[in-house]
Order: structure tokens, then C-alpha cells, then sequence
């Protein structure tokens, strides 16, 4: 459960999001109406709900301000642990749990920030998906160049042989 909604719930079933932007393969981002604008202490911006094949699958907290980083970093500390940071350069952390997956990335010279949120189990099918489109997308390729490729030969032998004329 994130911020009141349980993971994989149908938008259907959310009358106060409203849709923001749509991408190709079924991936929706929408925002709710009336969202508290603090964690904590903590200002935010704007709030926003990732929903793949119309179930909730991920949602990023957008901040500015290092005041702002440092209080939602606590917070996450405490509740979550000091997590992973991959880089020591660079103010990116990250969590990971057996179904959600979090990071927390502020850039310093922006000013901005995000948390983001991932339900895995439907990340994972979102990747699969695309990973199968991408291969079926590769096979209708190869099919048409060869298409292109053998066509005129075939034309002209059925022409030769009388099929392709009238």
C-alpha cells in the first residue's frame, strides 16, 4: 500500500486522479486531486501515480530545495534504514523490499528532487511486455525486408507462369 492505495488497484476505482500524460504500451500518469503538498515537515510539489495496463505501479514524490531533501531523507532513513547509495558522489539512495523498490534522488544544482516508489511485481510484467513487443517488432522487421528483398522475384515468376496477369 502507498499513500493510502493498495498496490495494483484498477484507476477505475480512483475517481479523484486525474490523467496527465499517456505513453505507448499501456503506461499512464495521473495526479490526485486534493494531494497534501508536506511529508512531515517536508514541502512537495506534486505527486504523481504511474498505472500500467490501468493498475498502480509506481509513484514519484517531486520536491525542490535542500532543506526539503534533508528532511525527506530523514524520514526515509528512519522509517526504511540508510539504504544503498551507489554512487558517494552523488545524493541517490536506494531501497529495496521483496514486492517495492524506492530511490531517492536530489540534484544539487537543479535544486529538485524526486522519491520514487515501485510496485516490482508489476514493473517486472511492464518490462516483459516490452521485451516481447520489442521482439515481435524485430520479427515483422526481418519479415518485411525479406519481403522486400524476394518480392520483384517472385512477381516476376508468377507473371511467367500466368498468375499475375489478368
Amino acid at each position: 500500500m502507498i499513500n493510502g492505495i493498495k498496490w495494483g488497484t484498477n484507476i477505475k476505482d480512483l475517481p479523484d486522479m486525474a490523467l496527465v500524460g499517456a505513453f505507448g504500451g499501456g503506461k499512464r500518469i495521473y495526479t490526485r486531486k486534493g494531494e497534501n503538498k508536506k511529508i512531515g515537515d517536508a514541502d512537495i510539489e506534486v505527486v504523481m501515480y504511474g498505472f500500467y495496463k490501468d493498475r498502480l505501479e509506481d509513484m514519484q514524490i517531486h520536491f525542490r530545495s535542500s532543506a526539503n531533501f534533508e528532511k525527506l531523507k530523514e524520514i526515509l532513513y528512519r522509517v526504511y534504514g540508510s539504504g544503498r547509495q551507489p554512487i558517494r558522489s552523488l545524493e541517490t539512495y536506494h531501497w529495496y523490499g521483496n514486492q517495492t523498490s524506492i530511490f531517492l534522488a536530489y540534484n544539487k544544482f537543479l535544486g529538485k528532487g524526486a522519491i520514487g516508489y515501485t510496485f516490482m511485481p508489476i514493473y517486472k510484467q511492464e518490462r516483459e511486455d516490452r521485451k516481447l513487443a520489442q521482439e515481435k517488432y524485430t520479427e515483422m522487421v526481418g519479415y518485411f525486408k525479406n519481403l522486400k528483398k524476394y518480392a520483384p522475384k517472385l512477381v516476376g515468376r508468377w507473371e511467367r507462369e500466368g498468375e499475375g496477369s489478368s
